[in-house]
């Protein structure tokens, strides 16, 4: 499934992904929280939580899938359902990406966060288009979210500081330039840490590397994906 948490809060230099009980939280109404549903897995949604308790503000997509009883059910509570089957150049999550961009409530969008569950695993085809979406709104933090990993960009316009979780997330992770090769990328806090190292596709790509230190540095001169693993919760 995909669902888009959003959240406003003080902006911070630093990267900290705070993993608390999905999806309980998710849903969880809060005047700084906003939740979208991407209209193909919102059959999937009534089903196994408590739909009188989460009520999304928006479900938004081509609306060729979702069932009419749950679309009845959703409009009934007054739940905005906007049908974009006129755009098929988009993917659901990017139309959903844009519509949070100009979401009324949201007034500053430099402290917007998007959590994005359920983005990962499935078909490859669409894991390529929502890692796009990343690209296509690289002004914004979003984060692909799935049960083994999460994925984030990090453009090369700033030097990040990422901040580890190790009882929730790590130790294996990667830093892969998707899009652009780079001709320098240095880290500290890496088992193999790079210095001012060169990565392309067809060359040196930094997967399976390992997080040693809580605080992970990353300066790049092009844009890069972060991805690191999730622990399972016992």
């Amino acid at each position: 499934m995909t669902v888009l948490f959003c959240h406003i809060g003080h902006q911070r230099s630093r990267t900290c992904i705070k993993f608390v009980d999905l999806p309980g939280i998710l849903f969880k109404n809060h005047k700084k929280k906003y939740l979208f549903i991407v209209e193909n897995i919102v059959t999937s949604i009534i089903l196994p939580f408590d739909h009188d308790r989460y009520k999304p503000d928006v479900i938004k997509g081509d609306m060729d899938s979702i069932r009419p009883d749950v679309k009845d059910y959703y409009s009934d509570l007054g739940v905005q359902l906007l049908d974009e089957s006129h755009d098929q150049e988009t993917t659901d999550l990017h139309k959903c990406i844009a519509y949070v961009c100009d979401f009324p409530p949201i007034l500053d969008k430099s402290n917007l966060r998007v959590l994005v569950v359920g983005a990962l695993g499935g078909r490859f085809d669409h894991e390529i288009g929502n890692i796009n979406v990343l690209y296509r709104f690289s002004s914004m933090r979003i984060i692909l979210l799935s049960d083994d990993c999460l994925i984030y960009l990090l453009p090369k316009t700033h030097a990040h500081e990422i901040h580890i979780q190790p009882s929730v997330e790590g130790p294996h992770c990667g830093l892969i330039p998707v899009g652009s090769p780079s001709a320098s990328t240095t880290t500290a806090g890496l088992q193999w840490d790079l210095t001012e190292t060169g990565m392309q596709f067809g060359g040196l790509v930094s997967t399976s590397n390992i997080v040693r230190k809580e605080i992970i540095t990353v300066r790049s001169d092009a844009d890069l994906l972060w991805t690191i693993n999730v622990r399972k919760q016992k």
